[in-house]
């Protein structure tokens, strides 16, 4: 593509930013406008170019402020900046190595482009598209991390972003609480059943209410009815807590996860 015009583009894109930001007045009758422009400039531009994603941003918030609604051409082009962004994060990643400062810089770009896409979906009320870039925002803050050599925090926002691809339905979430309970007192009766009656973390089997007390108190950490003495009953706790710090897991998300997607 040729640079010579290169500044007029940039300020044409710089005055729709400002436009679609500051909520125009006059937007109606200007979007159609903005919308064969930046088709005009994707159709001029290589997919391997950086640029590209920036007109995309822009096509995307000028279609969706058209239509107010997703339609099929809107999802194609969706689709296309979620592939950008990923495909173009990680190139840059692997090619700025040492250049942190270019790296972050860029991240924080990506990452404003996805938070003001998502808030215009939230005003749609499309939630799934909602979560899909609460999602992506996560991601790149994960690139963030891993460019700044913070492996602790890459860590963790992998932990959480794999969580997150169960959901944030508070019902899903309760009925998973309440089958891990029954799941962890099952264990816990599995392995006094195999263990004489004075080794026995509970002595009465058939007290079931002792052994969902023993796996709540696991499933929050507490351990606090838990004297686990042969194998069978502490392979029951081990599982019990690393299964019972996943659904913790779960929980905290989907409660930062609600706060953050109403931001």
């Amino acid at each position: 593509m040729s640079t010579s015009n290169q500044p007029e583009i940039e300020h044409t894109l710089s005055s729709i930013s400002n436009f679609l930001i500051n909520h125009d007045p006059e937007a109606k009758t200007k979007l159609k406008w903005m919308e064969v422009f930046l088709k005009e400039q994707l159709s001029r531009l290589s997919w391997h170019e950086e640029k590209y994603l920036e007109i995309l941003f822009y096509l995307l918030l000028v279609k969706l402020q058209i239509l107010s609604v997703e339609t099929p051409e809107v999802k194609k082009y969706f689709l296309q900046f979620r592939t950008k962004v990923y495909s173009i994060t990680k190139s840059i990643l692997h090619e700025s190595r040492g250049r942190g400062m270019q790296m972050r810089a860029f991240l924080e770009m990506v990452e404003y482009y996805l938070h003001t896409i998502e808030q215009l979906y939230r005003q749609l009320g499309i939630s799934d598209r909602i979560m899909e870039l609460y999602i992506m925002r996560m991601d790149v803050k994960q690139y963030n991390h891993l460019a700044d050599w913070r492996i602790g925090a890459y860590l963790g926002l992998k932990f959480f972003r794999v969580i997150s691809l169960y959901g944030t339905s508070l019902k899903r979430l309760t009925i998973t609480c309440t089958l891990s309970l029954a799941l962890f007192a099952w264990l816990y009766w599995a392995a006094d059943a195999v263990t004489s009656v004075d080794k026995r973390m509970i002595t009465d089997l058939h007290d079931v209410s002792a052994y969902l007390f023993n796996s709540l108190c696991t499933i929050t950490w507490l351990w606090l009815d838990a004297r686990p003495v042969t194998w069978p009953q502490r392979l029951a706790m081990g599982v019990n807590a690393v299964y019972g710090m996943i659904v913790m897991g779960m929980l905290f998300n989907v409660i930062s996860t609600k706060l953050s997607m109403n931001k």
